[in-house]
């Protein structure tokens, strides 16, 4: 009998925890992510937040099982459902997202992925570390695979754009140049 060869992570640069920091950056028109977040939708979206965390932190440290922290997901993604700001549905979307990506549902990751892709067609910056993270998780998921290739050019892509855009301020576009760097590095040891 010949044993799968296991597929071994790939050390990167940006991770998805390292882009999921990167909503909201360098946006002058919009409040931080966490005031974002719950302008519209209050102490319930907050204080289940809240407890979100809290029980992926006891997941990660074998204290509580998956199911519970599945459970805190369906609430916040139950009070989404009640935010009429795309944005802000978005962004709580994204908390799941990276809560599935951190208990390993994948494919309830990329759903809620996909999601904000759609949200974020006017925001270019956001979009694009949305585009980062659905490719981090084909990577986790597949191992190399031409997928994540073009997510991620295609986030490079835009944030090469930002970087050259006269919106941005130049502190904005250092930040951008470093970060596409760093992308094209990832690029490559996925290649």
């Amino acid at each position: 009998m010949v044993l799968p060869i296991p597929v071994l992570p790939i050390p990167l640069l940006i991770s998805f925890p390292a882009a999921y920091f990167w909503l909201n950056l360098h946006l002058n028109n919009y409040v931080m992510a966490a005031d974002l977040m719950y302008r519209n939708m209050g102490f319930a979206a907050n204080r289940s937040r809240v407890n979100l965390d809290a029980q992926l932190t006891a997941f990660l440290t074998g204290v509580a099982p998956a199911a519970l922290v599945n459970s805190k997901i369906n609430q916040m993604i139950e009070i989404s459902k009640g935010s009429t700001h795309p944005f802000e549905r978005a962004e709580i979307q994204l908390v799941c997202a990276r809560a599935y990506f951190i208990v390993g549902d994948y494919v309830k990751a990329l759903d809620l992925l996909d999601n904000a892709i759609q949200a974020y067609v006017s925001d270019p910056h956001n979009q694009a570390v949305v585009f980062w993270m659905k490719g981090c998780v084909l990577l986790d998921m597949l191992g190399k695979n031409v997928d994540t290739i073009l997510l991620w050019q295609h986030s490079l892509e835009k944030f090469n754009k930002l970087a050259k855009s006269r919106h941005v301020q130049q502190r904005g576009a250092d930040w951008y140049q470093r970060r596409c760097i760093e992308m094209k590095v990832d690029i490559n040891a996925v290649i």
